[in-house]
């Protein structure tokens, strides 16, 4: 996976597009002999497992796909049961969980 980075050695934080993404910058920078977290910060959403098994580990916010699930199949229940659903904002907790890729420790 090519990752965008400037020619420069001065990075900037790098915002997550794919849950897999941050795994994947991490090896691009380490490819390039970028330093994580002294170059570069990256963060990443969707936490899992693998994500703190990796050189650093990389920081992450958990969010709680177990109740956007619930959520979601209520939502389609409701349209199957032929009622008119309105679109609703949601806000549900999420949880950041802070590790060595963005220079935290």
């Amino acid at each position: 996976m090519n990752v965008p980075v400037p020619l420069s050695r001065r990075y900037s934080p790098v915002p997550p597009f794919t849950c897999q993404f941050p795994e994947h910058a991490l090896q691009e920078a380490n490819s390039r002999k970028i330093v994580v977290p002294g170059e570069l910060a990256i963060a990443g959403y969707t936490d899992s497992p693998s994500a703190a098994l990796v050189e650093p580990a990389l920081t992450m916010v958990s969010v709680p796909t177990r109740e956007i699930g619930i959520q979601a199949m209520k939502t389609l229940a409701e349209l199957i049961r032929g009622k008119k659903v309105h679109p609703r904002r949601r806000v549900l907790d999420v949880e950041l969980v802070v590790r060595e890729s963005c220079g935290s420790h």
